[in-house]
């Protein structure tokens, strides 16, 4: 019994240390390096089946101005709204990630960019129409910015993919902000 319980103990801790590894703490979403690994892998299921992988790209608009304004926990809980609101609007086989600061990536398998588009629009749609309680600083709306790509018409690498993501992602913000673009 004891050899048992120190089995589940020592399994529990290192799920505990692999979700430490993987998970962004802040907005509960996966991290950096979990996207990297996770686009490879999908990268190989497309080419293998001969399917679409899309990326969607998401970066909330005048973040800095915001955080100059209310401080960086406002920031925090505009951060972790998002993250919320993104996961609602996205499927369970989509992998959602913090890439830095205040951008996200979205990992859809199968679905063909046009398709990747209009999830990008439900996103970018659901968070304009969200209104955050962030405490003192009242009720705050904000907007983002979204780049998408898909292969294999955007690229064959994963570096390809993420950098065709992020130059629709300029796009956006160079067009107005609270756009989805595509190149």
């Amino acid at each position: 019994a004891g050899s048992a319980a120190l089995a589940i103990e020592n399994s529990e801790l290192h799920k505990r240390t692999e979700e430490l590894t993987t998970i962004d703490e802040l907005t509960e979403t996966f991290n950096y390096r979990y996207f990297v690994q996770k686009l490879q892998e999908e990268k190989k299921r497309a080419l293998r089946y001969d399917v679409p992988v899309s990326i969607i790209m998401v970066d909330i608009d005048w973040f800095k101005k915001l955080n100059d304004t209310y401080g960086h926990e406002v920031g925090n809980i505009v951060l972790r709204n998002l993250s919320h609101v993104v996961k609602k609007c996205i499927r369970d086989v989509d992998i959602f990630a913090r890439y830095g600061g205040e951008e996200f990536v979205v990992i859809l398998p199968q679905p063909p960019q046009i398709e990747a588009s209009q999830i990008g629009e439900r996103i970018r749609d659901q968070v304009e129409k969200t209104i955050i309680d962030a405490g003192q600083a009242g009720k705050l709306k904000i907007t983002v910015s979204v780049g998408v790509s898909s292969f294999p018409e955007n690229g064959r690498s994963q570096e390809e993919l993420v950098s065709v993501a992020d130059q629709a992602l300029y796009r956006a913000k160079g067009s107005g902000k609270n756009l989805v673009c595509t190149i």
